[in-house]
């Protein structure tokens, strides 16, 4: 079969192979991927990796691999033997086909990303005992507390010290804040591993107080994840909302640190405090609204991220007042603000009801207007007459107690009924002897000959494909479920 692959893909195929992935099925994905990108792109490969590196086989090799790839720069192949332990057909494996070099092993940057996401520990993301390591390599061949006092070569090393250092955690906090650092990405950089890979946010927060006060006092960015982490912490609240006010007077048309503080508000239950802010920020950040009608940008990084805040604590009212703040025709421009729209209209309906019937990911527009998953005429050769959706709210047993609601146009006419059905009704109704999972969607028919059906839906993906219909008899215990 004829490919048209780079010298990239062709080098991590030999790899898959050599890790035990089919060839067969590794073609196939890569043939396939024809009909989208010319030639194949590198990415294409992605699911094969994850799949393979995976296997519990190839589990001592994927963890000695990620700790390599965590190194920005070409690595002696000795020091790779002592970061990976890995065995010599390993080490060919890695400096003939993943990588290249027969002294110092070199990963092009496109692959050590590809890898760092397919090698990932999901449960433990940090490494910090390797970055430990590759400070220690560094560390030789820098000998520096100060980049001036580095030169030529040892300038690169001392800065891939500090990087390492800096995700190093407590193991390298001693040797990080021995070094004389006058700038802050720095800090950022050892503040942001701090929070994002080993949340530790108090120590975050510490890292980015150091900036504050040992290099730019009017560091916004810092003021503002300084209140963040120790937001994250649950520390020190006060401190945490007068560094988000200090980030917004040095920078106060920023819709992030505007929106932040308002989240933060609303998280702390100071919601009269939170409307007051938000009437405030919109005075700073888009005084006549025409930033908002400009495209999604504003509302992705402001509007969107309130709405959320007062749905999470169940303001549907006040989410719905921020929500109308963005044009219609904004809010179909994006994805994300399209699918805002549906979780706030999931609330309301919610809220309306009194229940939640409809699982939250089915369309609001696609609701209430047909049953979708019971026969119109069941095998008495009766037509459907009414219908009800429904949900499982709980199944023991004895009895499956259910919630199903008048489907009416109107919402403020809906009626919602509970109904507790006994085990050997469920199992008539439903064909049936397995209890229900709580949650799970139903559809309730009852049919011109008096008879009832019902169709469980068991996920969410399923309300949005073809009906696949459980068998069904007549129940003729229960009168009417409305």
């Amino acid at each position: 079969m004829p490919l048209d692959v780079t010298a990239l893909q062709l080098r991590l195929m030999v790899a898959l192979v050599h890790m035990g992935d089919d060839p067969e099925v590794l073609l196939q994905q890569v043939a396939s991927s024809r009909n989208y990108h010319a030639p194949a792109a590198l990415d294409v490969l992605e699911p094969r990796l994850e799949e393979v590196l995976r296997r519990p086989d190839n589990e001592a090799f994927r963890k000695g691999l990620h700790r390599l790839l965590l190194s920005r720069f070409p690595l002696p192949l000795e020091e790779v033997r002592r970061l990976s332990m890995f065995s010599d057909p390993d080490l060919s494996l890695l400096s003939r086909c993943i990588g290249s070099g027969a002294e110092n092993v070199r990963i092009d940057e496109r692959v050590r990303r590809l890898l760092l996401r397919s090698t990932e520990d999901r449960e433990n993301p940090a490494e910090p005992d390797a970055h430990f390591e590759l400070a220690s390599f560094h560390r030789q061949r820098d000998g520096a507390l100060a980049v001036e006092q580095a030169q030529g070569e040892q300038v690169l090393h001392w800065l891939e010290k500090v990087h390492h250092l800096g995700h190093a955690g407590a193991r390298g906090a001693n040797e990080w804040a021995s070094l004389r650092l006058t700038a802050r990405e720095f800090f950022w950089d050892r503040a942001r591993a701090l929070s994002i890979e080993q949340r530790d946010y108090l120590g975050a927060a510490a890292v980015y107080q150091q900036c504050i006060e040992q290099v730019d006092a009017e560091d916004v960015y810092s003021w503002h994840y300084l209140g963040f982490n120790l937001d994250r912490a649950a520390q020190q609240r006060q401190r945490a909302e007068e560094a988000f006010r200090e980030a917004i007077r040095l920078d106060p048309a920023n819709p992030w640190w505007n929106g932040r503080l308002v989240t933060f508000l609303i998280g702390q239950s100071r919601f009269r405090a939170a409307e007051q802010e938000w009437r405030a920020l919109q005075e700073r950040v888009d005084p006549d609204g025409t930033q908002v009608r400009q495209g999604p940008s504003l509302a992705l990084n402001l509007h969107r991220w309130v709405v959320d805040s007062w749905l999470e604590r169940g303001e549907v009212e006040r989410a719905r007042m921020v929500f109308n703040a963005i044009p219609m025709d904004v809010v179909g421009q994006h994805d994300k603000l399209q699918e805002l729209r549906q979780k706030l209209e999931d609330a309301e309906e919610v809220r309306q009801l009194g229940e939640p019937v409809y699982p939250a990911s089915v369309p609001v527009e696609l609701r209430w207007k047909k049953a979708r998953f019971l026969e119109r005429v069941n095998g008495h050769g009766s037509p459907l007459k009414e219908w009800f959706p429904g949900r499982v709210v709980k199944a023991t047993s004895q009895v499956v107690s259910v919630v199903v609601v008048t489907p009416e146009t109107v919402p403020q006419s809906r009626q919602v009924v509970v109904k507790e059905v006994s085990r050997e009704q469920w199992r008539r109704a439903t064909g049936s002897k397995d209890l229900p999972r709580t949650d799970t969607f139903i559809e309730v028919g009852s049919y011109e000959d008096g008879s009832l059906s019902i169709v469980l839906v068991p996920s969410d993906e399923t309300l949005l494909q073809p009906p696949q219909l459980m068998g069904r008899q007549a129940l003729r215990y229960l009168k009417r479920w409305a």
